[in-house]
């Protein structure tokens, strides 16, 4: 019984595909036909036939392509094009990342090449090779954020530049006041001149919160322990 069931799932599977091939052999004759058809009327009610040509022949285009890709994705130049296509994208993934990160060519390589270090290139793989490409950019992007903040970093932890970033603003903008209205001027925004400190003060901390960083202990009170 079930031989005869499977026997019968075979033979419908079968009758299956063959409908699909005549269809996809049938459809481009159809589309033609139907454009020509179209286009007929078209001029014989007196309107522009070459839109109705122009869309009806882009879905026959579009149709045609579809039939054709399969076998032109597996031909040997496709394939060596897509091999091609990886390993650039591999060492382009590579150069980005910089050069303290060569290894990482030989790790891709033999995750792309699979278990036996043979796999056929595949589009998936392409796909990998881009994610290599984006994790190489985010590597490269840490770096530059990284040696971006080694200066600032460098204040962070040093309490006599992290004083010098903070009064000298203060300092600045005090001359200034007391060049333009004298003592009387600079006394009356000393809240101003007040706030500018606290706001240099308070990134400061911010910085060192963020970063985790602290500024090595006075000398007095590291004799005193």
């Amino acid at each position: 019984m079930n031989d005869l069931r499977g026997t019968g799932v075979a033979i419908e599977a079968s009758w299956r595909r063959r409908l699909v091939r005549c269809y996809s052999k049938l459809l481009p004759w159809i589309l033609l036909a139907l454009m020509l058809t179209v286009g007929a009327q078209a001029v014989a009610h007196g309107e522009n036939p070459y839109m109705t040509f122009a869309v009806l022949g882009g879905v026959y285009v579009l149709v045609e392509a579809g039939r054709w890709l399969p076998f032109l994705l597996g031909t040997p130049l496709i394939r060596s094009m897509l091999r091609t296509s990886v390993w650039s994208l591999v060492d382009l993934a590579v150069l980005l990342a910089g050069r303290r990160r060569l290894a990482l060519r030989q790790e891709w390589y033999a995750h792309l090449a699979g278990e036996n270090g043979h796999d056929p290139v595949t589009w998936p793989k392409v796909g990998e090779a881009l994610g290599f490409v984006a994790s190489a950019i985010r590597c490269r992007r840490s770096d530059v954020a990284d040696a971006a903040w080694t200066p600032v970093e460098a204040v962070l932890k040093s309490r006599t530049l992290s004083n010098l970033f903070t009064l000298t603003p203060t300092a600045l903008a005090a001359l200034i006041l007391f060049r333009h209205g004298g003592t009387i001027g600079l006394l009356g925004s000393a809240e101003s001149v007040s706030a500018i400190y606290l706001m240099f003060y308070a990134l400061v901390l911010a910085g060192r919160k963020y970063r985790d960083v602290k500024p090595p202990e006075p000398k007095a009170r590291r004799a005193k322990e």
